[in-house]
């Protein structure tokens, strides 16, 4: 909802600004809009594209802002960093209130087909996302959710105790200073991707080619990684595999 919010303001700002009297006041006005819709594109994205496409190049505080994309996420306020928090951590609550009340187990497969089902490897591709709508929407729109899902169907964690663990890094990478935490979350996630591989007997498990395979996985497309976990895990509890039976 944020990364939505934040350029629809930003190009309702511009155009506003465009669309102000050319007078003396209403050019430093305008000026202060365009200014304030950059600041905002910034905070919440950050790359230097919106910047190129938005910013004005005779405008010495936008060359300023391409020139040190990170100087101006670092200097925001510290109620504007709570308030960040907050709505984040607020969203993903109530998308995790949703998902415990809306998403049942999965159905069984009928004997014949669960007896064909293979899980010592991945039931789907890395990029398979599409074979499955639903997990595919959790993992994009809230992926800690859907992760924490996973984790309580193949009994790694409880479901809260997963959801509050990615959102107190997610948090915590929010903080200025602190962008280094990403690469915790990213640890994280590789570790029990990881753990996944174990308790299915993948092969490559605990190797160290393969752990660095996930962790690079991981970095580039997180949600292509907790929804190709979900399938798997899902496709286990469909076939009532024994480490799922037991969290039904």
């Amino acid at each position: 909802m944020v990364f939505m919010r934040a350029p629809l303001l930003g190009l309702i700002m511009l155009v506003a600004a465009d669309q102000l009297p050319e007078n003396s006041d209403s050019e430093s006005t305008a000026d202060d809009v365009a200014h304030m819709s950059l600041k905002l594109m910034q905070r919440q994205f950050g790359p230097k594209l919106l910047l190129q496409v938005f910013g004005r190049p005779d405008d010495s505080t936008s060359m300023k802002l391409l020139q040190d994309p990170v100087s101006d996420w670092n200097d925001r306020s510290g109620p504007s960093v709570i308030s960040e928090m907050a709505i984040a951590a607020i969203f993903c609550i109530i998308f995790a209130l949703v998902y415990r009340s809306c998403v049942s187990w999965p159905e069984a497969l009928p004997a014949g087909e669960a007896e064909r089902v293979k899980l010592d490897r991945w039931s789907t591709g890395p990029f398979d996302c599409f074979s499955d709508m639903s997990i595919c929407l959790w993992s994009c729109c809230c992926p800690a959710v859907r992760w924490a899902g996973t984790m309580e169907m193949v009994g790694l964690m409880s479901f809260w105790s997963a959801v509050f663990l990615l959102l107190a890094l997610e948090l915590l990478g929010m903080v200025p200073g602190l962008g280094l935490v990403y690469i915790i979350f990213v640890g994280v996630i590789a570790y029990y991707r990881n753990q996944l591989r174990l308790t299915f007997g993948m092969n490559g498990s605990n190797e160290c080619s393969t752990l660095t395979g996930d962790a690079c996985f991981v970095c580039c497309c997180t949600c292509c990684a907790i929804s190709q976990e979900a399938r798997h895990v899902t496709l286990a509890a469909q076939v009532n595999h024994e480490q799922c039976a037991s969290n039904r």
